[in-house]
């Protein structure tokens, strides 16, 4: 971890001392995979567009062990995502908005994966690294805890080229991981934010 990264986590940790007696920051990780549209022409790469309806979560740790396995996520948003630095990204984990939580974010990272020059048979992936803020529902299994930075990480795969079906996954993190150097700052902001959350929050107790 470079110097700058550990003095933004060090910031964060600050940050996200609880100031509401009981609450705390969410600590855990949260898998899924997403429905992408099939779209005839798509060819996967950075820089294109897919179209994003729903998902279900596969796995959990920690906290997030109070989220079942096959909730849904769902108002993915927007539901045409483009693939590439800048795009936002926000969905809630339930039925409805108020089930557990919900996620807003920004890509800060995207890259391709595959195919190489090496071995074009290798399927098409792009790889998003997203930061952004996690707040628990004020009334599901989280309630209990307060809004965390997180990261995400979005991998989109299509195995059979040009055209075909695109598969997704997601791992949200809290606090995030793999986050670049660079992003270091970005991370001590989202911390701000989710310290005027608390604070908020106290305030209605």
């Amino acid at each position: 971890m470079t110097s700058s990264l550990r003095a933004a986590a060090a910031g964060l940790a600050f940050l996200a001392l609880p100031l509401v007696a009981g609450a705390a920051p969410i600590v855990g990780s949260l898998g899924g995979g997403l429905v992408v549209q099939p779209d005839p022409i798509l060819s996967l790469a950075e820089g294109e567009t897919v179209t994003l309806t729903e998902g279900r979560v596969t796995s959990r740790t920690g906290d997030f062990v109070a989220v079942p396995v096959l909730t849904a996520i769902n108002g993915l948003s927007p539901a045409l995502f483009l693939l590439d630095e800048g795009t936002p990204l926000s969905f809630f984990l339930g039925a409805m908005a108020s089930s557990f939580g919900s996620f807003a974010g920004t890509v800060i990272e995207a890259e391709n994966i595959g195919p190489t020059p090496a071995d074009p048979a290798d399927p098409r992936t792009v790889r998003l690294t997203l930061l952004g803020l996690f707040t628990p529902s004020a009334t599901g299994a989280l309630s209990a805890f307060d809004p965390t930075t997180a990261s995400l990480r979005l991998s989109f795969e299509q195995t059979a080229g040009g055209g075909t079906v695109v598969a997704a996954n997601l791992t949200l993190n809290t606090p995030p991981v793999g986050i670049p150097a660079p992003a270091g700052f970005v991370v001590l902001g989202l911390g701000l934010l989710g310290l005027g959350a608390v604070r908020a929050r106290g305030c209605r107790v």
